[in-house]
């Protein structure tokens, strides 16, 4: 699970130093969350995978 979060990390990290070098606009800052969520969204199905639990069980759980 640690090595999932620090993965996550400094993979938000290189996506920042690339954002960083782009405009300051509200497309940027859309592209920014969606780049966010694309990189969480594996992570959060891997995660529920390791604990046992399918991804749409998950889901159902925490909604």
């Amino acid at each position: 699970m640690l090595g999932l979060l620090s993965f996550a990390l400094s993979g938000f990290l290189v996506l920042n130093q690339v954002n960083a070098t782009l405009k300051e606009s509200s497309m940027h800052r859309l592209r920014m969350m969606m780049l966010t969520a694309l990189l969480i969204f594996p992570i959060s199905s891997w995660s529920a995978e390791i604990e046992g639990v399918s991804l749409p069980e998950a889901i159902q759980l925490e909604g």
